[in-house]
């Protein structure tokens, strides 16, 4: 069965918001497994990350553009009316709202409102759910091998496996 234009478009856009918790998983077994450097595996996770993200909100914005306006738009007052009220919390609304709320979380629920067959998001669901099993079937394959120790807790790695 062949795809239409739209309906790989969807399928892309499904791809880049869902391939986030396998890049976070394939970063925990970089530095835990391989042992690579935390930074660099960062970037390696940001840059894999980013460009299809990027594309994605690109395809996803010139379906619905009102939307993401309006949305950022009311995300951006709530934010600046909860930085007059509790002053005391602007620095962590600062710090964690330009880190993953706007450029991360808004958009991938962005992205998926403008996804036009939502069959294709249980499809790549699935497939994702299937390379963050093997990851994660590799990072505990190590770690009761005796390759590495956990040391502290990691919420991101937590995350990716749900």
């Amino acid at each position: 069965m062949s795809l239409s234009k739209k309906e790989k478009i969807d399928y892309f856009i499904v791809f880049a918001v869902f391939l986030q918790s396998a890049l976070v998983i394939l970063q925990a077994i970089m530095i835990d497994v391989f042992r690579m450097d935390a930074e660099a595996t960062t970037i390696y996770r940001v840059i894999l990350s980013a460009v299809p993200m990027s594309l994605a909100i690109i395809l996803s914005f010139r379906r619905n553009p009102t939307m993401f306006f309006i949305t950022y738009l009311i995300a951006i007052l709530l934010l600046l009316l909860h930085t007059i009220i509790f002053p005391n919390n602007a620095q962590y609304i600062e710090k964690y709202s330009l880190r993953f709320l706007l450029p991360m979380v808004i958009p991938s629920a962005l992205c998926l409102i403008t996804v036009r067959n939502i069959d294709f998001i249980e499809k790549v669901w699935y497939q994702i759910s299937w390379i963050v099993f093997a990851e994660v079937l590799i990072y505990a394959l190590a770690y009761f091998g005796g390759l590495f120790f956990i040391t502290d807790y990691n919420m991101s790695f937590s995350y990716g496996c749900l």
